[in-house]
């Protein structure tokens, strides 16, 4: 059986042109990551380990590794097991899809592995071309959520959230992309509290670019059960069309109207993600 190592200990792994494995970080996120030119868009009732790990060639002479030379596998506290993604990047940061290393030369990589959102990961499983060693690591040493990713009705670090309380100009990630509501358009010409619209701001934060729809986002204004669906309008881009693409960090801007609609008080606007049903809700 296996010594449990601490995440960032180095294991050597295989016995015939064997390499060191050392995971440097391990987190639990709801950003989503690319393998293999995918997007892995965990949904509300998924979340992602992150392991960014190093692989380094201590023999004499020269290996060819690829992706699926090396396999990681965590499992939770009850014993179910998950499959790990692998993808190599080359000294510039990019993805490839293998790497000839000699002597004493490394290639980072990075691992994903999609679990349900409550799940806890116990521990990570790593072995590598002949699997005749293997390393054990421990899930303790996989960091929680960041604050703006958990859910703060649970308080549990350790669970994303669904639909989360926001503020006018944070920004939150929602599936593919980063959304956020700029701004509250008052209307002067009435007393009563109401509103004309809002600008909803959709950010690009992957490595490729990314294919945005009207129907990415539903948008609701109103008071608990009385909530009305409005409609999203791209502001500088052709209003007919069904998507965009929306290239890397990159942003688009759009117009949510509801001027016919009295907002009173306790009103909220929410926006939902359709693809991955996680969302933000805002007090007007």
């Amino acid at each position: 059986m296996n010594d449990i190592l601490p995440i960032g200990a180095m294991a050597h792994l295989g016995v015939k042109d064997g390499i060191n494995f050392t995971p440097r970080t391990a987190e639990y996120t709801i950003l989503p990551e690319e393998i293999d030119g995918k997007l892995i868009v965990p949904k509300a009732t998924q979340k992602l380990v992150v392991l960014r790990v190093s692989l380094q060639y201590p023999e004499e002479g020269r290996i060819d590794l690829r992706p699926s030379d090396v396999h990681v596998t965590a499992s939770d506290v009850a014993g179910k097991k998950y499959e790990g993604q692998l993808q190599f990047y080359s000294q510039q940061g990019k993805p490839v899809s293998s790497t000839v290393l000699r002597s004493g030369q490394q290639v980072d990589a990075i691992c994903i592995v999609l679990i349900p959102a409550l799940t806890l990961i116990k521990q990570l499983d790593v072995y590598a071309l002949d699997r005749r060693l293997t390393a054990t690591y421990s899930g303790d040493g996989i960091q929680p959520l960041p604050l703006q990713m958990r859910d703060a009705v649970s308080g549990n670090k350790y669970n994303p959230f669904t639909v989360r309380d926001a503020a006018f100009g944070q920004v939150l990630c929602l599936g593919v992309a980063t959304v956020a509501l700029r701004r509250r358009v008052s209307n002067p010409l009435t007393k009563s509290v109401s509103a004309a619209g809002i600008e909803i701001e959709i950010g690009n934060p992957n490595r490729t670019a990314v294919e945005i729809s009207l129907a990415s986002y539903k948008v609701m204004v109103g008071r608990d059960s009385q909530q009305q669906d409005c409609l999203i309008e791209w502001v500088g881009k052709n209003v007919a069309a069904e998507s965009t693409v929306l290239p890397p960090m990159r942003t688009l801007t759009g117009k949510v109207t509801f001027s016919d609609l009295k907002v009173s008080p306790g009103a909220t606007v929410t926006v939902i993600d359709t693809t991955t049903q996680r969302g933000l809700r805002i007090a007007l």
